[in-house]
């Protein structure tokens, strides 16, 4: 995430992709290919996110919509996959 932070999304990508975390790889990922460009990859890859967080009643689910992170990534795609408005 510190790349991120950094404006290193290529950096961001590859720590991304060696995660032990199924997690933090589908969210790092998801925000490095957007800031890269690559929105479509990008969006499905938060689909997928959001997807299994909302199959595993994740309890941190509706802090989606406060990530810092996921700022750039904001918009309707994350209502109409169901990210709570309220917190």
């Amino acid at each position: 995430m510190t790349f991120l932070l950094d404006k290193r999304p290529a950096d961001a990508l590859e720590a991304a992709e060696r995660s032990p975390s199924e997690f933090w790889r589908l969210h790092g990922k998801a925000i490095a290919l957007h800031d890269l460009g690559r929105a479509q990859e990008a969006q499905r890859l938060l689909d997928e996110f959001i997807g299994k967080a909302r199959a595993q009643r994740d309890a941190g689910f509706h802090w989606l919509k406060l990530d810092v992170l996921l700022r750039s990534l904001r918009g309707d795609p994350l209502h109409r996959v169901g990210v709570p408005t309220h917190c």
